[in-house]
């Protein structure tokens, strides 16, 4: 799943893989940790990769 979503999605747990954008603006950075947080307690294996 690609998620484009400022809030967890509590269907992406019916996906084996998600792709989440963490954007440059410091508040939506916020949301995107806090999607970060909750991906983890869902039971996800986190992975993180940075683009240039």
């Amino acid at each position: 799943m690609i998620s484009l979503r400022t809030s967890f999605a509590d269907f992406a747990t019916a996906f084996t893989e998600v792709v989440d954008f963490v954007p440059y603006e410091d508040s939506l950075k916020q949301l995107a940790r806090e999607r970060y947080k909750a991906y983890r307690v869902a039971g996800f294996n986190l992975n993180t990769a940075t683009w240039k």
